[in-house]
């Protein structure tokens, strides 16, 4: 069993869980109005951390998360430096702000960062990193639980922040998605989202039943799907929350779960969508709340964040009410309060989404509450299935290879990508509006499906990529869109500063329903890689997984290495 062996939450709120969870009782919320930039930026409302304590050595990002890591650690054992202790980093942006203080600073790269973070703890082994938009947090765990289960690591440390600088708010901004006023989800006024900062942390670990307590928090079950529906708008349907809501109740009773914590972000279309997807998964009769009133959206920490918050309240008998809500906004009913509600349960569903069409939901039990919520009993699967390549290819930006044949090419660099595109594909045309790693993947994906007897399914098909540089060589042109003397954020260019959004429009474009996720690593490591995938393969709906290393530093260097691989 996957259980929390420790955990930690710091905010504007409060500087631990103790701190917050009372503050959530006395309807305190964090979020306040700001100033727009001397750049010409909008006044905006947002949950940020009133001083910046900086490390020597460090970002104000790195020394927020170790600090987080440090307070967690004090009164657990983890041999922290030994190989099997993992420390996964759940963020979306990191040091982005160094793109514009220090940008020749290789902290601005996610890897690097995480690095840094797990050798101030002298660990051995390399951290990886999640950054798969606003799921990043429950991504993380379900991830974790695989890895534990798996038997690849004995303990995971995750860690999820972001800082919220100019960077992030204008690009919000110029999606007009950020309210005026304090967020309200679910809400028939709500205006859009506000901006959130957060540290949070939990150590999990993979223990025999017969050793956890009974008032131990035990990760039940998780899964993340993509809708491929638009790379920034949710499907109209809540189709990838539905499906990863159907797959995490697999087996369950849900007369056992206290409440649904829902990403609830106020914004028109997301709350909209979580109502239909909770409504399809028969989950609209439970209570449904959401934190983002309190936190605002705390981006990277944010599935964390609200995974401890629920596991809190329910340990006190606890429901929290949605601050913010009074009218419901959405089309079907679900059960929501501003009001704080009793429960006697012991369970909990957390569910997310975010850019790049992904979904994701966790099941989170008290142990004690086990044998009333679970339907039937899996035997959890510790060893890794065998994988078997069905085809590969390597795209670079001076050679083209297919199951290791060379394939005849003209010109190179970014050049190399739009011929491929215009001779190979030629009838998707959204591949010109796409950035450097979206169009790398996707020419490299296209060609790929090319050589498979069959189309991939989509509800069967995994997308699970990697990279060193993710989403940089797109960061740094929308950096330059905020130069003091022509500040001008684009949304065109901020919706792909995700690195995740390559996994994205590839499952678009082939409507490809499953898993999809975006993780950065120091090096292309293919043993570690494909170990990865292995352990998606236990979730049991994929029966093929697109997957590799994606990585395009600049617009005319570049790396694709992908294979579909199959059990």
């Amino acid at each position: 069993m996957i259980r929390v062996q420790a955990k930690h939450i710091a905010t504007p709120l409060g500087n631990n869980l103790a701190e917050n969870y009372q503050a959530l009782l006395e309807n305190r919320t964090a979020l306040r109005p700001y100033d727009g930039d001397s750049s010409g930026g909008e006044p905006y409302t947002a949950s940020k951390f009133p001083c910046q304590t900086v490390l020597e050595g460090y970002t104000i990002f790195e020394s927020r998360v170790i600090e987080g890591i440090r307070i967690t650690l004090q009164d657990i054992s983890v041999d922290m430096s030994s190989p099997r202790t993992l420390l996964m980093l759940s963020t979306t942006k990191g040091n982005i702000s160094l793109l514009e203080t220090d940008p020749g600073n290789e902290s601005v790269l996610l890897p690097c960062a995480a690095q840094h973070i797990a050798d101030a703890f002298g660990m051995t082994a390399h951290p990886l990193v999640v950054s798969n938009a606003c799921i990043s947090g429950v991504s993380a765990q379900v991830t974790a639980m695989r890895l534990l289960q798996a038997g690849l690591y004995d303990t995971v440390v995750i860690a999820g922040s972001d800082v919220q600088g100019r960077f992030i708010i204008s690009g919000f901004q110029s999606f007009k998605a950020l309210s005026p006023e304090p967020c309200r989800p679910f809400d028939a006024e709500r205006q859009g989202l506000n901006a959130g900062e957060a540290v949070a942390v939990m150590v999990l670990q993979n223990m025999p039943e017969e050793e956890i307590n009974d008032g131990d928090w035990v990760l039940v079950q998780g899964a993340i799907r993509n809708d491929a529906n638009h790379i920034s708008g949710p499907s109209r349907t809540g189709e990838g929350s539905w499906l990863a809501l159907r797959r995490t109740l697999e087996g369950i009773r849900t007369d056992g779960i206290a409440f649904v914590n829902a990403h609830g972000t106020a914004t028109p279309y997301n709350d909209e969508m979580e109502a239909k997807a909770i409504t399809r998964a028969g989950l609209q009769d439970l209570p449904v709340n959401g934190y983002k009133g309190y936190y605002g959206h705390t981006m990277g920490a944010a599935g964390l964040l609200e995974t401890i918050l629920s596991q809190e309240a329910i340990d006190h008998g606890t429901v929290i009410g949605t601050h913010g809500f009074r009218t419901s906004g959405v089309s079907l009913p679900l059960n929501l309060s501003a009001d704080h509600r009793h429960t006697d349960r012991q369970a909990f569903v957390k569910l997310i989404s975010g850019f790049g069409g992904c979904n994701a939901a966790v099941l989170w039990a008290v142990k004690r509450a086990l044998p009333g919520l679970m339907s039937d009993k899996r035997a959890p699967l510790y060893s890794l299935p065998q994988l078997h390549e069905a085809a590969g290819i390597r795209l670079t930006d001076s050679s083209l290879s297919v199951n290791g044949e060379p394939l005849p090419y003209v010109s190179t660099g970014r050049d190399l990508l739009v011929n491929l595109y215009r001779e190979r594909v030629g009838d998707y045309p959204k591949f010109y509006k796409m950035d450097a790693l979206c169009r790398l993947g996707f020419i490299a994906s296209e060609i790929l499906c090319q050589q498979l007897p069959s189309p991939a399914d989509g509800g069967s098909t995994a997308v699970i990529l990697f990279s060193h540089t993710g989403s940089l060589c797109d960061d740094r042109h929308y950096q330059e869109t905020l130069r003091p003397d022509n500040y001008f954020p684009s949304p065109a260019i901020f919706v792909y500063t995700l690195p995740n959004i390559v996994t994205g429009e590839i499952c678009i474009r082939n409507k490809w329903s499953g898993e999809s996720s975006m993780f950065l690593l120091h090096d292309k490591d293919w043993p570690r890689m494909e170990s990865i995938v292995a352990a998606s393969m236990t979730d049991g709906e994929a029966s093929r997984v697109l997957c590799g290393w994606v990585d395009a530093p600049d617009e005319d260097h570049f790396e694709a290495d992908l294979k579909f691989l199959t059990e």
